[in-house]
């Protein structure tokens, strides 16, 4: 009798071991199946998550700037875009006569009226010797200030306040800045080597830098 009770003690055990072991390996695949699936799922996330490879695009390339004025300031304009340079009789510092043509010996000329009055004229002669006199000269670029009505005296006087170092020339009475507009200083005119009108403005501030600047690329690229 204790015999067969041991034996069948001994029957349990080894039954209670062998459902151990099978619910411990049904709980090892459930964890092996759930890992599975769980990788499956971040596989299919994982591409959204990355940015698409940017593709670097060449730089623009320079265009010439549009010459925008309105209507009140048109009407001042005598000559614009595509017309030729006037001619005219101007003055060196020691009063000795120029002609107008002889500015156009280079590839480009910039031709800037200004006057004593004007604080905007003299940031244009600091900034034009700064930008584009200076740093264009060797690619065919120069520069001239036209001085409008001013005494020789104080033309000097205010050139000396600003950096520029080109040509300045005087036109004491205005009769050449008459050809090129009614009012309205400073002027910054763009020209090609035949005196062609490339591009003006009828100030002097940042945005005229800027377009100056990107129409002599423009050109310049050509």
């Amino acid at each position: 009798m204790c015999v067969a009770k041991r034996r069948m003690a001994g029957i349990a055990i080894v039954l209670l071991l062998l459902s151990f072991s099978a619910c411990q390996r049904s709980t090892e695949k459930g964890l092996e199946e759930e890992k599975a699936k769980q990788a499956a799922e971040a596989s299919k996330v994982a591409p959204t998550d990355v940015a698409p490879a940017q593709v670097d695009e060449p730089p623009a390339e320079p265009t010439m700037p549009e010459v925008k004025l309105t209507e009140a300031l048109e009407a001042t304009c005598l000559v614009k875009v595509g017309d030729t340079m006037p001619e005219g009789t101007l003055a060196d510092r020691d009063g000795r006569l120029v002609e107008s043509g002889s500015m156009l010996d280079s590839k480009l000329t910039v031709v800037f009226f200004w006057n004593a009055e004007g604080v905007s004229s003299l940031q244009g002669l600091d900034e034009l010797q700064k930008y584009v006199a200076g740093p264009y000269a060797e690619k065919g670029v120069r520069v001239f200030g036209i001085n409008h009505k001013d005494s020789p005296q104080l033309a000097v006087e205010k050139l000396q306040l600003t950096g520029a170092a080109f040509p300045v020339y005087l036109d004491p009475d205005g009769a050449y800045f008459a050809k090129f507009a009614t009012e309205g200083l400073p002027r910054t005119y763009l020209l090609d080597a035949n005196g062609k009108i490339l591009w003006f403005d009828t100030e002097y501030s940042q945005s005229t830098k800027r377009d100056l600047l990107g129409a002599i690329e423009f050109v310049l690229r050509q």
